[in-house]
């Protein structure tokens, strides 16, 4: 009997320490949690990125539409020329910054100008843009892929 709970508390534990190895999970209605689709590479980010917005905008340039509110942002002027590329911009309340933006894409921003950021990846490139009236705030935000974007 003192085996099978020294059994059990081991595979508790091995447990606990493996979910503690995963990498941070965000939100799925949230601005990281859409970063994190194209940091990772996945080729079915687009998609998976545009069923959690309950659109198809990546085919309608300027889709203006309604506001998205989710967890860390609110999106907006969602869009796209349907070759696998899409833009929203982000509203400045609440403000989703330059640092939450570095902390999803951990192999680093390479600036491009004074308000602007690249990001690359093996698949993908987003362009980051910084709010001209809120200078801490992240204003739009490109997704391309890397054969678009040469």
């Amino acid at each position: 009997m003192c085996r099978s709970l020294m059994m059990a508390l081991l595979v508790v534990w091995l447990a606990a320490c493996a979910g503690g190895l995963k990498a941070e999970q965000h939100p799925q209605r949230s601005v990281s949690w859409i970063l994190q689709q194209y940091e990772r590479g996945d080729p079915a980010a687009l998609e998976r990125v545009l069923d959690m917005l309950g659109t198809t905008a990546s085919y309608t340039p300027h889709d203006i539409g309604p506001s998205r509110d989710l967890e860390d942002a609110r999106i907006y002027n969602i869009g796209g020329f349907g070759s696998g590329d899409m833009w929203f911009r982000l509203q400045a309340s609440p403000c989703y910054s330059l640092e939450q933006a570095r902390r999803v894409l951990k192999s680093g921003l390479a600036p491009r100008s004074e308000r602007s950021y690249r990001y690359e990846n093996s698949r993908y490139v987003l362009f980051l843009r910084m709010s001209t009236e809120h200078p801490d705030c992240l204003h739009q935000i490109d997704f391309l892929p890397v054969a678009l974007a040469k």
